[in-house]
């Protein structure tokens, strides 16, 4: 018994891994019909609704809110979802995964009718405008193999890690005049009450609405979302000036952003096309990384001011899919242990947990080359979950770094991170003017007033137990000051906790222990991707 107290406490340690592939048998699931006469008389509770494009199922998917099913005809508000979103609802890949989608109601439109719908709406759609209506049901009697043999080997290598189970934070939209824009989500990696952290999102999208700015928090994902705080950063600036947040709260304007000289990947690879631009094109890694600590990341090198004492370096990144990914399915590998291990995990330290974190290299850290060649620690990134590029930035001290040349150095585990763009800036911070504004008002999807809630750093919370969970929030418009620029940013403080029901069975204790060393994240990460992609793997049941 002793024994299994200290297992359980070193477990407690692992509750945050990310990376762990769970082979286990596999049901066939099978879609059924709904009447279209049903609707109107269906129970709404729990149920959550999905418009999809007929012709293309797999990509092009509307979620469902506000809506009011009548007779012949359906009232609700559409918002287009992420075609990562839609391959997540549309496919079914394991048993929690058809226990979830038990609650998913699929309308099919006719694919005429879908292409006219707008990426976001407020409308009346007559059923007469589906080609049919499915619900998810399992099929006991056929095993997995049966799916394989049907969607085909290369389908399910391409796919795999885009098919994921969502599990990260909070949903932000721009509310505009001509509908929603998704920008991001807020304090990513918070999953416990001690992670508890502020967080800046940039607002580009975020337009004026109706003489005011106007965003909806939502929850998207099996989470119960607890947002102690939202406010809108209004600041107006000098043209071509970019403002962007730091983690500790600190404004840092961008003026002259250096792109590197040269950018190569841990193992001497160029990469710098991959970095230079915000666009499609971004650095993930190497799937046959050699390195013995199986870690990713970018060598910089920039041409620097001799003078240059200080400098901020921007990066446009997210997490991996495969990380949300697998952290999902690392969480079924406690068993019926998970609840006590969750119990005993929030006893512990935001210290505690912080140092493992770093020690499985989850953050993006930033490291400084000096001149006898040594890498100096100096900061690092906060998760940014996996959803959308986020720009992001970090001061660094550069007193103790002279010379006409800056060596950046950033590393994380084996494909933990996607980053898109780096540079640095070495112009001094410019005076911005800028305004906090608190909610108007913060009005849930049920017409309840949560605006006390999202006003202050304080006790209270809006909490979004269930998806669909979601609120509007106004906020008013300052007068811009004339021939400035303005930027937009939401600061957030928050955490949220995933919910998953545990699963049967006991865990491999002894396995899992080798995760309370330093560094065995990464390599387990690497172990899993080349374990996952074996053809054995993705032919056999």
């Amino acid at each position: 018994m002793q024994q299994l107290r200290t297992c359980r406490l070193w477990l407690a340690h692992v509750l945050l891994l990310v990376f762990l592939f769970q082979q286990s048998g596999c049901l066939y699931y099978q879609r059924y019909p709904l009447a279209k006469s049903r609707l109107a008389k269906i129970p709404l509770e729990n149920l959550s609704f999905y418009v999809i494009d007929s012709a293309h199922p797999l990509t092009k998917m509307w979620y469902v809110s506000d809506f009011k099913f009548e007779p012949k005809v359906m009232h609700c508000h559409l918002t287009k979802m992420a075609e990562v979103e839609a391959m997540e609802i549309s496919m079914v890949r394991n048993r929690q995964d058809a226990k979830n989608s038990r609650n998913e109601v699929l309308l099919f439109a006719k694919p005429q009718f879908a292409m006219t719908l707008a990426d976001t709406a407020t409308m009346t759609i007559n059923y007469e405008q589906f080609d049919k209506i499915e619900v998810y049901e399992i099929n006991h009697g056929k095993t997995v193999g049966v799916v394989l043999a049907s969607v085909g080997v290369a389908f399910l290598a391409i796919s795999l890690v885009a098919l994921l189970t969502k599990s990260s934070c909070p949903f932000v939209y721009a509310e505009n005049p001509d509908g929603a824009l998704f920008q991001g989500e807020l304090y990513s990696g918070a999953v416990y009450p001690q992670l508890e952290r502020h967080d800046w999102l940039p607002m580009p999208g975020l337009l004026p609405r109706e003489g005011e700015y106007q965003v909806r928090l939502a929850n998207r994902a099996r989470e119960i979302q607890h947002t102690n705080v939202l406010e809108l950063l209004v600041v107006d600036h000098a043209p071509g000036t970019e403002v962007l947040w730091d983690k500790n709260g600190a404004v840092q304007t961008i003026r002259q952003p250096f792109e590197p000289v040269q950018a190569v990947d841990l193992q001497g690879v160029d990469k710098k096309s991959h970095i230079v631009r915000t666009d499609s094109l971004a650095f993930v890694g190497n799937t046959e990384n050699p390195r013995h600590d199986a870690l990713e990341g970018l060598v910089l090198t920039f041409d620097k001011p001799a003078e240059a004492q200080h400098a901020k370096l921007v990066i446009r990144a997210k997490n991996s899919f495969w990380m949300d990914y697998m952290y999902g399915l690392f969480l079924d590998e406690f068993g019926e242990y998970s609840p006590e291990i969750r119990q005993r995990y929030l006893k512990k330290s935001k210290e505690d947990i912080r140092e493992w974190i770093f020690e499985q290299q989850i953050p993006l850290q930033v490291a400084i080359e000096s001149k006898d060649g040594k890498w100096t620690p100096v900061d690092y990134f906060n998760l940014s979950g996996p959803m959308a590029l986020k720009k992001d930035v970090v001061a660094l001290d550069l007193s103790a770094f002279p010379g006409d040349q800056l060596r950046v150095r950033l590393t994380s585990g084996f494909q933990f991170w996607e980053i898109d763009y780096v540079a640095v800036d070495y112009t001094e911070n410019e005076r911005v003017a800028i305004q906090t504004l608190s909610p108007l008002s913060a009005i849930g999807q049920n017409g309840e007033d949560r605006t006390a809630a999202l006003r202050n750093d304080d006790g209270l919370y809006y909490s979004q137990p269930n998806i669909g969970d979601e609120a509007l929030i106004r906020y008013a418009m300052p007068v811009q000051a004339p021939g400035a620029q303005r930027s937009l940013l939401l600061h957030a403080k928050g955490h949220y906790e995933i919910l998953r029901e545990p699963v049967e069975g006991k865990p491999n204790l002894l396995y899992l222990q080798q995760f309370s060393r330093p560094g065995a994240l990464p390599k387990y990460s690497r172990e899993r991707w080349h374990e996952l992609m074996r053809p054995e793997v993705l032919t056999e049941s």
